[in-house]
């Protein structure tokens, strides 16, 4: 009985170290994905984009009216 409460006991501390190098890890990840941007910037810096080059397009069409 004593070493089958030995080899439990082996167990639990193995387990608790591999928790604990989970939670290391996920903890990791966490602040990694706290760096990278979300969808809703990706959308506003794509919509930026176009209303920039609408607007470049446009300032260059009304130059092309002005010169004809």
């Amino acid at each position: 009985m004593e070493a089958r409460i030995t080899a439990l006991e082996g167990i639990a501390a193995d387990t608790r170290s591999t928790l604990e190098s989970i939670q290391r890890q996920l903890a990791r990840i966490d602040s990694k994905l706290d760096a990278k941007p979300d969808q809703g910037w990706v959308i506003t810096v794509i919509i930026a984009v176009y209303g920039l080059s609408f607007a470049a397009i446009a300032a260059t069409a009304a130059m092309f009216a002005l010169i004809k």
